[in-house]
């Protein structure tokens, strides 16, 4: 159970580790403390940044990439409206493959069951007697069409806040292209580990989104759509901090 809560705390940056030893980050402490955000687990937003710290592939550092590589491959690298475990199965296989790490079909087996439970809820489910109440389930992102077919559900989500969006937003960017001042809406919307591909978010939600940045942020971030150039300009960075606690507003 231990080393279940610690892996889990790692791979969704509630801790890191310095030589082995684990210790609180930045992000969780901000969220989680005794006088933080949401200690306990209450605001639609911690939900929304749990999933962007298991799939934003840019947002995850090197030292917790492993830890859920299956949510990073099927929100970044499905391109189908619906999957099947076996094909999943067999998808992840190729892509272990690819990275030479090795991994027994068992193992994988399991971690897409995980993965599984997490977001496909247990009224969804149906039939499928093995699945418990699912932790992101709630944020609608995949949904159960029989025991082996499921669909990642592409369109506008009504609880993630634009604050949560921005905290992905600024993340990503600072990852992907930490000295551009400028970001286009091609690479917010359908780059690997980009907003737009992690919360499966159409065109229309994405510029919703863009278009509220000047006003949450005080003109820090705009967004500019002009000559056919569609894009966000950086004028004054925000700290994740701050970005932070905009998603908790």
């Amino acid at each position: 159970m231990v080393a279940a809560i610690r892996h889990w705390s790692t791979a969704c940056d509630v801790l890191a580790e310095n030589n082995g030893i684990p210790y609180i980050t930045d992000f969780g402490s901000e969220i989680y403390s005794s006088n933080g955000l949401d200690p306990y687990s209450e605001h639609p937003s911690t939900l929304w940044l749990t999933h962007w710290k298991l799939a934003g592939g840019w947002a995850m550092a090197t030292q917790r990439t492993h830890r859920s590589a299956t949510w990073f491959w099927v929100f970044n690298y499905i391109h189908e409206q619906t999957f099947t475990q076996q094909g999943l199965l067999s998808a992840l296989s190729d892509y272990a493959n690819s990275k030479n790490v090795k991994i027994s079909a068992a193992t994988l087996k399991r971690d897409i069951e995980v993965f599984l439970r997490c977001y496909v809820s247990r009224s969804e489910a149906n039939s499928m007697d093995d699945f418990a109440d699912s932790m992101l389930g709630e944020l609608g992102l995949i949904g159960a069409q029989h025991r082996e077919e499921y669909s990642l559900r592409r369109g506008p989500k009504t609880t993630l806040n634009d604050g949560a969006f921005l905290y992905a937003l600024v993340e990503f960017w600072q990852k992907f292209a930490p000295t551009q001042s400028t970001l286009s809406f091609e690479t917010i919307a359908y780059e690997i580990g980009s907003p737009g591909r992690v919360f499966k978010l159409d065109e229309d939600s994405i510029a919703a989104k863009l278009l509220a940045l000047d006003e949450i942020t005080g003109d820090r971030y705009q967004w500019s759509d002009s000559s056919g150039l569609r894009q966000v300009i950086c004028r004054i960075p925000l700290s994740l901090s701050e970005v932070l606690r905009l998603a908790y507003v």
